[in-house]
């Protein structure tokens, strides 16, 4: 049986030193899967957000937000770096960017 583990990844130094941790903790563990995700929220109005799809809602982003998603896919593909050092191969990691589908509170 093949476990997972679900990593928030936001570029702080603290998701990487979870990654670290989570990393030598299961270290010699073969069956095992890394699952780096982000939820990214961007300024895309609600009733867009509602009825596209995820990959067309890339090609609809401001520069602002473009930018804070490849900043974040960035930071997803240095955490699975850091993964590779600790012996954990590619094959056990999955990067994933969700646009989240409703807006946060202030």
């Amino acid at each position: 049986m093949t476990r997972k583990v679900l990593v928030a990844v936001d570029g702080s130094p603290y998701s990487a030193n979870s990654i670290g941790y989570l990393a030598r903790l299961f270290d010699g563990v073969g069956a095992m899967e890394f699952h780096l995700f982000n939820v990214f929220v961007a300024s895309i109005p609600e009733t867009q957000v509602a009825w596209i799809d995820e990959n067309d809602l890339r090609h609809d982003l401001d520069p602002i937000d473009l930018k804070k998603y490849q900043t974040i896919a960035h930071c997803l593909k240095k955490a699975g770096h850091l993964l590779a050092r600790h012996g954990i191969g590619p094959h056990q990691v999955k990067q994933v960017i969700r646009l989240a589908r409703r807006g946060m509170a202030p």
